[in-house]
């Protein structure tokens, strides 16, 4: 009798797809649907100079003409391409909201952390001090900070990452207090383990699902916060392509031309929708596991 060759990679799978499956298993398959459309819209731009012409390239020729082969979508009142600066105004329309949350996430752990593991009087003033934070608007602060020091995406970004910052560490401290009277960090405290190693060796990786979710939801929020202040003209400037510095665009409708604002607008709800539904979905994954 003889046996049948199993191929290693069909016996074992891959990490990536150990991976997937265990993504698909947290979101499910609508879930895997939007992260498929953001590695789209993302990979789209990171790839906008190889595959988007100049965005700022007028066709005066083409002036509010229809979609056709040379121009998909058509053309704005400038002769524009509106395909291309979709395409190029994902570029900033999507790092913004990396940086806020960057930024915003950096600071909220380390917090998080001290606050959780301390305890008593520091975890006190710690989040006495967010409480404080929480009360001040984020866009009030952007705009404050654009009055300081001038448009732009990085003073926009900074501002609404200290609004972002409590958010992150409230939900990053619950979950270490949670963590920190679990069995196993005892032991390691009785084997002389230092309270900073066993938080970045223990404690964060333990609750980095949950710090995921909680950024995952907060990144739409920036996404829309930094396309309104686009809108106000107080982040990116025109001709830069931006999808908030499209939507701000009221000759296209008085001339009705509105698909020039349309179409910004549905990739802002779509990117919008899809983050969040995935960062709910795994927030509620983990409240399930937590019970």
């Amino acid at each position: 009798m003889s046996a049948t060759a199993i191929s290693p990679v069909a016996a074992v799978p891959t990490v990536r797809r150990r991976r997937v499956a265990r993504l698909h298993a947290r979101i499910g398959t609508a879930g895997m649907v939007a992260v498929a459309f953001l590695a789209v819209v993302a990979l789209a731009a990171i790839l906008a100079p190889l595959i988007a012409p100049n965005p700022n390239a007028e066709d005066l020729l083409n002036i509010t003409a229809g979609p056709s082969l040379g121009h998909p979508l058509g053309t704005d009142e400038l002769g524009r391409n509106l395909l291309s600066r979709l395409i190029w105004g994902a570029r900033t329309s999507l790092l913004g909201p990396l940086i806020v949350i960057g930024a915003a996430t950096g600071v909220a752990v380390p917090v998080a952390a001290v606050a959780g593991w301390r305890g008593g009087a520091v975890d006190l003033a710690i989040s006495r001090l967010l409480d404080l934070m929480f009360a001040f608007p984020g866009l009030l602060l952007a705009i404050l900070v654009v009055a300081l020091y001038g448009t732009g995406l990085v003073p926009c970004s900074i501002a609404l990452a200290i609004s972002y910052m409590p958010w992150i560490a409230r939900v990053a401290r619950s979950g270490i207090v949670r963590e920190r009277h679990k069995p196993y960090i005892a032991a390691a405290e009785v084997q002389g383990v230092s309270g900073f190693a066993i938080c970045v060796r223990h404690l964060i990786p333990n609750i980095s699902s949950i710090i995921w979710s909680q950024v995952t939801i907060s990144f739409g929020y920036a996404l829309v916060d930094l396309a309104a202040l686009s809108f106000l003209g107080l982040n990116i400037q025109p001709p830069t392509s931006d999808w908030g510095v499209m939507v701000n665009n009221e000759n296209a409708l008085l001339d009705g031309h509105p698909v020039e604002v349309l179409y910004p607008c549905l990739l802002i709800v779509l990117c919008v929708t899809a983050v969040t539904y995935v960062g709910n979905r795994l927030a509620s994954e983990e409240e399930r596991r937590a019970r």
